[in-house]
């Protein structure tokens, strides 16, 4: 099982010991370049990411892109609920995104659900399930903080050069 946290605040990637003339091979190993995890279960497509965090300097290199199209949002008319086939298609997306983790290594996993679990009133009734039966624990964000992360990501992909900017998903 992989653990799941929703933050990176242990992750050593504001400093690190100077490169020795031996090399990286001589660096103790908690200054090893940390492999993280990171997965979006949206409405339409669920997404995984896979990084190493460069401990010398506050980036990161994508080393790996997971996309699966499994339309979480297509709710049920009646109830307004995640339809089961839909679980069974995250679910089974989210399987493959943790066994693609694993054989990266990676030190975590960072989950988040957005809009289609939000608004579903089995929405957390999903969310217990993924983490019971695959230990991995996704974390249910407000509509604000899926803007809020959004606009971080566009920010960290775009130069803007100083000029004013419009943000719309």
């Amino acid at each position: 099982m992989i653990s799941s946290r929703t933050d990176f605040t242990e992750c050593p990637v504001a400093s690190a010991p100077p490169v020795s003339e031996t090399g990286p091979a001589s660096r103790p190993e908690s200054w090893a370049a940390p492999v993280l995890a990171a997965i979006d279960v949206g409405s339409n497509s669920l997404h995984m990411v896979v990084v190493r965090i460069n401990p010398r300097i506050p980036s990161f290199t994508i080393i790996s892109r997971e996309k699966a199209t499994v339309r979480l949002g297509e709710f049920c008319n009646q109830t307004g609920a995640l339809t089961p086939a839909a679980m069974e298609r995250a679910r089974t997306a989210l399987e493959r995104f943790c066994r693609i983790a694993e054989s990266f290594q990676v030190q975590d996993i960072v989950a988040v659900a957005t809009s289609a679990v939000r608004e579903a009133p089995n929405g957390l009734e999903f969310l217990k399930r993924i983490e019971r039966e695959l230990g991995l624990r996704v974390e249910l964000i407000s509509g604000q903080e899926e803007a809020r992360r959004i606009y971080l990501g566009v920010l960290s992909a775009m130069e803007f050069h100083n000029r004013m900017h419009a943000v719309v998903d």
